[in-house]
């Protein structure tokens, strides 16, 4: 990592669905002041992330969709300027396991607040994808300016 960028890390619950795509996404659009990357609290033990994530982001002009699934870490909290938390599980948990780190962390949507980014490892294809939408949706609201609020 260049010294002059800050260092984000999504993190969700498996590092297999959500977390990738969001990661992905600010990349493509603020990867010139910030690295971004991804992790999970439980990551799934398969290298690459969910097909449907990876043909959403296909279908959003993002072909570069290998992704090794991480599990978060205190080394990688230590060395990220923010964390960016998938929802409210995922925070309290990071919370509880972290808590002296609890300044770095926010809710992924915190900018938009209305919008809840559920797991949709469970569910259908048209809800999956109603999920990919509401990150894409939050992505594009992201400003550099945002992530320093």
């Amino acid at each position: 990592m260049k010294a002059d960028r800050k260092s984000f890390c999504i993190v969700c619950i498996a590092n297999y669905c959500r977390s990738p795509v969001a990661e992905k996404l600010l990349a493509k659009k603020l990867s010139d002041k910030i690295e971004f990357s991804s992790c999970g609290l439980n990551p799934k033990v398969e290298a690459n992330m969910d097909y449907r994530s990876s043909d959403f982001l296909e279908q959003n002009d993002i072909t570069s969709t290998y992704h090794v699934p991480k599990k978060i870490s205190e080394e990688i909290i230590k060395n990220s300027d923010l964390i960016l938390c998938m929802d409210a599980h995922v925070l309290m948990h990071l919370n509880l396991k972290f808590s002296k780190y609890k300044s770095k962390y926010k809710i992924f949507s915190y900018i938009c607040p209305e919008i809840r980014i559920e797991d949709p490892y469970r569910m259908d294809s048209s809800k999956y994808i109603a999920v990919m939408e509401k990150i894409k949706d939050v992505s594009e609201r992201y400003n550099y300016q945002d992530l320093f609020n």
